[in-house]
């Protein structure tokens, strides 16, 4: 018994590049400002605002991917 439809394997597909996307830059700027600056606490404010940048261009670029007919 196959539990996922075919379009649903293309739907989990798209939320992966989409999470991947969005996770990618936050830990490397993480990881970057850390070695930068020295202060975790700084890295993590860094991370936090590059992150939140990456989830509002993911925004955009989901609704491209997904609402496309």
């Amino acid at each position: 018994m196959k539990a996922f439809k075919k379009g649903s394997d293309d739907f989990f597909v798209r939320g992966t590049i989409i999470a991947i996307f969005t996770t990618i830059p936050s830990i490397s700027a993480f990881f970057i400002a850390a070695a930068i600056v020295n202060d975790l606490i700084l890295a993590a404010i860094i991370a936090t605002i590059v992150h939140l940048i990456s989830m509002v261009i993911s925004y955009k670029v989901s609704k491209k991917i997904f609402l496309k007919k």
